[in-house]
């Protein structure tokens, strides 16, 4: 990533030019790769009630967190990146579509704009912009995926009958 930001110095950076705040923007990125996502993809799956309303609050407390750094690295521009679109924007961005999925196939908002306005606001904006949107996959893939993961699940062992 420094060497595109060093290969196009003219060009919007992905990541901030101050080292503190670059460090900081790939930790952020990291977390959300290894926390968020396996979260997400343990919700789809889970098969039980409790183990499913616990991945709920830590899809909660990381959107709340996401909140925090969009105010942190945007700095009251409209991307985190600030005016463009940057690593932190591709990076949480290539979640929206799951995000989106989530919102119909579980009627669960991981973003909602009471909660997170300013990440709700931003998803808005990435939404509607064309490249974004030409490489975010459509329902219908998420779908499929879905099947996919759930096909490769062991069946439910079965229930002792109950005599009465």
């Amino acid at each position: 990533m420094e060497y595109l930001d060093e290969l196009q110095p003219d060009v919007h950076p992905l990541l901030p030019s101050n080292p503190s705040e670059r460090a900081q923007c790939r930790v952020l990125a990291y977390t959300f790769d290894t926390l968020c996502y396996p979260w997400m993809k343990e919700y789809m799956l889970a098969r039980e009630k409790k183990r499913r309303e616990e991945l709920k609050r830590l899809l909660i407390g990381g959107s709340v967190m996401l909140e925090e750094a969009f105010v942190k690295f945007s700095k009251g521009k409209p991307f985190f990146g600030g005016d463009d679109i940057g690593y932190l924007d591709v990076v949480v961005g290539s979640f929206l579509g799951w995000i989106k999925f989530y919102g119909v196939v579980f009627n669960f908002n991981v973003i909602e704009e009471d909660r997170t306005p300013r990440v709700a606001e931003w998803g808005k904006r990435m939404w509607s912009n064309e490249v974004f949107q030409s490489v975010i996959p459509s329902h219908e893939t998420h779908m499929k995926f879905l099947n996919m993961l759930i096909d490769k699940l062991p069946p439910l062992p079965e229930q002792p009958a109950v005599s009465v």
